[in-house]
């Protein structure tokens, strides 16, 4: 199974048993992230602006629908590979204003 895979399947697991009181979708996509690093991947950093389609993706993954929530790990992995490798756009330079 691929790597991308099986952090889905991690993530989609422990979210169904919410093992911990809180902070439990923080912790549990750092758990998930284990399995992409083991395999030589960045982590999947789920940017604020996929924060509706993510949760969309989990909710359908709870219903045994996981290509939603396997697609959006795979983009999240290719966009944190191109930032770690400058492909996006850099911040606009600090420019101190006299």
């Amino acid at each position: 199974m691929h790597e991308v895979e099986q952090a889905a399947l991690v993530l989609l697991k422990l979210t169904d048993i919410q093992p911990f009181d809180r902070d439990n979708g923080k912790t549990l996509r750092l758990f998930s992230n284990f399995f992409l690093v083991k395999g030589g991947y960045p982590p999947a950093v789920i940017r604020s602006e996929l924060a509706e389609r993510y949760s969309m993706a989990l909710q359908k993954a709870l219903c045994y629908q996981t290509g939603p929530l396997v697609e959006l790990l795979t983009e999240s992995v290719a966009f944190s590979l191109g930032y770690c490798l400058g492909e996006p756009p850099s911040p606009p330079l600090f420019v101190v204003l006299d």
